[in-house]
C-alpha cells in the first residue's frame, strides 16, 4: 500500500534525474563542450532568426515534457530500462508520431545550431540523430516488440516513426479527445500570437511604443532582449496551455481561454488605436485584426459552452473534471 502511496513521487524524482542525466547532457552538457571548443559564442546581439530559433527550442522543451509526463502518467515510467513503462503510451502526442520526445529534443539542437550559427553543432545534431534512429532500430523497438506484443504491432502499423499522421485509431477517447474547435481556435490563437510577435520584432516595437518599453524595461536594459524574453515565453506558455490543459481538457483549460481572449482582445484593439493616434502603420497593426477576430470568436465559444454546461450541470466542453 505503501508503494503505491509513494510511487508517484518515486516518478517524478525518477524523470527529474533521467532529465538531467540524459536530455540535459545531449542538449546543454555537450553542446556547451562542442561551442567552447569551436570558440563559437552565444551572439551580442539577436536578429528574426535568433527569434526563430528560441520558439524552436521552446516548442522542443513543451513537447519533450509532455512526453515525459505521458511516459510517467500513463506508461508508468520513465524512458530508461531502469523502470521502463508498464503499458504502452499511444495517447497525447504518441497518437500520432512513434519517437514525439526524440523530436522534441531534435528541436532544442536545431534551434541552438541556428541561434549560435553553428555548424560544428549542426553536424553534432546530425551524429546524434543517427545514432537516435540505430537505437531505435536495434534496440527500442524490438524491446517493445517483446514487451506488448501484438499491441504494439497494431501501433507500429498505423502511426509512422517520425512523420506525424492522423493518428492511432484505438487510442481510448478518455482524456485525449479529438480536437474540438473550441481547441482549433486556441491554438489558432497562440500561432497568430507568434506572427504577431514576429511582426513587433522586425518593426522594433520597443522603441516607439511606450508600453512596451515599460515592460521590455522590466527584464532587462536592453529593451530587444527584454522583449525577446518576454514574447519567447508568452509563446512558450501558449504552446504549453494547448499541449497540456487544452488537450487534456484539463478544468483549468476554461480559465486560461478567458485569459488569452483578454490579452488578444488587448492586442487587436490597442494596436490600431496607437496607429490611428500616430497617423500610419506602427509595428503589430497589420497581425492585430487577426487577433481580435479570433479573441472575439473564442469568447463567443466560451460563452456557448458556459449555457450548455448550465442547461446540463457540467463543467464546459473545453475543460475535463481533472486539474
Amino acid at each position: 500500500m505503501k508503494r503505491t502511496t509513494f510511487r508517484p513521487l518515486v516518478l517524478f524524482a525518477e524523470s527529474m534525474l533521467f532529465t538531467v542525466i540524459v536530455p540535459c547532457t545531449v542538449t546543454i552538457w555537450l553542446p556547451w563542450a562542442i561551442l567552447d571548443a569551436a570558440k563559437d559564442v552565444v551572439p551580442a546581439s539577436w536578429d528574426p532568426l535568433h527569434f526563430g530559433a528560441l520558439i524552436l527550442v521552446g516548442m522542443g522543451v513543451v513537447v519533450y515534457l509532455r512526453c515525459l509526463w505521458d511516459m510517467a502518467v500513463i506508461g508508468g515510467g520513465i524512458p530508461a530500462p531502469v523502470d521502463h513503462p508498464k503499458r504502452l503510451v499511444v495517447r497525447g502526442l504518441y497518437r500520432y508520431v512513434r519517437n514525439p520526445m526524440y523530436l522534441g529534443v531534435l528541436c532544442v539542437l536545431l534551434g541552438e545550431a541556428v541561434f549560435v550559427r553553428s555548424g560544428v553543432l549542426f553536424l553534432y545534431t546530425i551524429a546524434w540523430f543517427v545514432i537516435v534512429q540505430g537505437v531505435i532500430l536495434f534496440y527500442e523497438e524490438p524491446a517493445l516488440r517483446a514487451r506488448f506484443g501484438p499491441e504494439y504491432e497494431r501501433y507500429a502499423q498505423s502511426v509512422r516513426r517520425w512523420l506525424p499522421g492522423r493518428g492511432h485509431e484505438n487510442t481510448s477517447r478518455n482524456g485525449d479527445a479529438d480536437l474540438t474547435r473550441f481547441q482549433i481556435t486556441f491554438s489558432a490563437i497562440v500561432l497568430a500570437q507568434a506572427a504577431h510577435s514576429v511582426e513587433e520584432y522586425l518593426g522594433q516595437l520597443w522603441e516607439s511604443f511606450p508600453p512596451a518599453q515599460f515592460l521590455t524595461g522590466l527584464i532587462s536594459p536592453d529593451l530587444r532582449q527584454g522583449f525577446l524574453v518576454i514574447n519567447v515565453s508568452l509563446v512558450a506558455f501558449g504552446v504549453w496551455c494547448v499541449l497540456w490543459p487544452v488537450r487534456q481538457q484539463w478544468n483549468s483549460a476554461y480559465g486560461l481561454a478567458w485569459l488569452w481572449v483578454g490579452i488578444e482582445l488587448v492586442n487587436g484593439i490597442g494596436h490600431p488605436v496607437w496607429s490611428l493616434s500616430q497617423g500610419g502603420y506602427t509595428p503589430g497593426v497589420l497581425t492585430a485584426p487577426l487577433l481580435l477576430i479570433l479573441a472575439l470568436y473564442m469568447a463567443n465559444q466560451l460563452r456557448s459552452q458556459k449555457r450548455s454546461a448550465a442547461q446540463q450541470g457540467d463543467v464546459p466542453d473545453g475543460a475535463s473534471r481533472r486539474r
